[in-house]
């Protein structure tokens, strides 16, 4: 997909199925998701015992996705992704980088490796209060498959929002994985340095997944971790430098291919590199620093009326260029 890994959605693939086994007709007007849903109703009818599984999870959420704006972000390139892996951040007030209950597919460059493995898929992100889950997600997807609702049990610790990534596993393939993180592990994560601290952290934690909760091994482990910091990494940055993120698309992608069969069409946004200082020489950032402002005297004068914890500044302090390094830094 022109650079990029896109997500595809495991629900589609499973309609598509579905029609070349004959159990629903092939129609070009049938192909969008405003009816796919329905077809899918197919599957949980014969299968009722799906609703019990992480599959459900996931169809759950690519549906809150097409009813909650079809946001997509691009990154600019792979280098830029893995100094958002690579970045620190020093987070403890983690309400103000939730916008509301949300839902959006960030697209990886071809490049970019997650873990040191070029496997996954895109990873599509949904991010929802704890106390609506079930009205907002859960309820509005059994309802367009014609379904009663599953009685959802959460298994582990949670907080006052959630976010959530599906992916596949491999690029291209039927294997879906999906991971949680709740908004009161977020300090957490963000402080860890290397794997070993994750799996130490997740040793009592490991059965956080809605419905299986199954142990997973150290690359999987890997994998998940790198995940998680890179989505608060973009959630940080979205926060940070708003400035940064801008509507479009990336250069040679036709906007066709994530388009359609969408109605209305997705909303594309484009995530890019820190802006350089005028006249400054174009070079690299090796990694970069966030620090959040939660010291009450932050918030007096001009800034009395922003949420403690609203103030996040960047810092770049490892631009390199010829062995000097700058330093600048934005702030919010």
């Amino acid at each position: 997909m022109s650079g990029h890994r896109g997500y595809v959605f495991s629900s589609n693939r499973i309609v598509k199925a579905l029609r070349k086994a004959g159990m629903v007709k092939h129609n070009k007007k049938d192909a969008s998701p405003k009816t796919l849903f329905a077809h899918l109703g197919h599957v949980y009818k014969s299968h009722p015992e799906l609703r019990q599984t992480m599959d459900c999870m996931v169809h759950a959420e690519e549906h809150f996705w097409m009813h909650n704006g079809q946001q997509i972000y691009f990154f600019e390139d792979a280098q830029f992704c893995k100094n958002i892996i690579r970045g620190t951040y020093s987070i403890k007030e983690t309400m103000p980088l939730f916008h509301g209950n949300e839902s959006f597919i960030l697209m990886l460059p071809e490049q970019f490796a997650l873990a040191n493995v070029n496997k996954g898929s895109g990873l599509l992100v949904t991010i929802f209060r704890h106390t609506d889950r079930e009205l907002q997600v859960f309820d509005n997807f059994f309802d367009s498959i014609n379904q009663e609702r599953a009685n959802v049990e959460i298994v582990g610790e949670h907080g006052d929002w959630m976010i959530c990534v599906s992916y596949q596993e491999v690029a291209g393939s039927d294997v879906y994985s999906r991971v949680a993180i709740p908004n009161i592990w977020i300090e957490a994560v963000c402080n860890m340095e290397n794997l070993q601290q994750y799996i130490d952290h997740m040793k009592d934690k490991n059965r956080f997944d809605y419905f299986a909760g199954a142990l997973l091994d150290s690359p999987e482990l890997d994998y998940q971790f790198q995940i998680f910091r890179f989505v608060i990494g973009f959630l940080v940055y979205r926060h940070a430098l708003p400035e940064r993120i801008r509507e479009g698309l990336p250069n040679k992608v036709a906007p066709h291919e994530y388009t359609s069969p969408f109605v209305p069409k997705p909303h594309t946004s484009i995530v890019s590199h820190p802006a350089k200082e005028k006249g400054e020489v174009q070079g690299h950032y090796r990694s970069w620093h966030f620090r959040q402002l939660t010291d009450d005297r932050y918030y007096k004068g001009e800034h009395e009326d922003k949420q403690k914890g609203s103030r996040i500044i960047f810092v770049s302090d490892s631009f390199v260029k010829k062995g000097e390094a700058h330093l600048s830094t934005v702030e919010s």
